[in-house]
């Protein structure tokens, strides 16, 4: 069992994931908002709302370990995978 990051005095990162759709303004205020935080490492989608891909997701998912933090600004960005 991997040891907890917690008690090995271990500081995870934050990861920070927004996505838009293309004709959504609200693109720079999620980013804002995770430079805000702050984030270690930003992916961000701006597709188009019928396109479910979402390849930053997939790669925000790979760098993330034990001990890091997710920080997604909008649920249904999450939800909508």
């Amino acid at each position: 069992m991997p040891e907890n990051p917690e008690k090995a005095g271990v500081m995870g990162r934050q990861i920070g994931y927004a996505r838009v759709s293309t004709d959504d303004l609200h693109g720079k205020a999620q980013r804002a908002a995770l430079e805000a935080v702050p984030c270690d490492q930003i992916f961000f989608d701006q597709e188009s709302g019928a396109n479910r891909d979402r390849p930053e997701l997939a790669r925000a998912l790979k760098v993330v370990r034990v001990g890091d933090t997710l920080v997604v600004t909008v649920w249904s960005a999450w939800a909508d995978r």
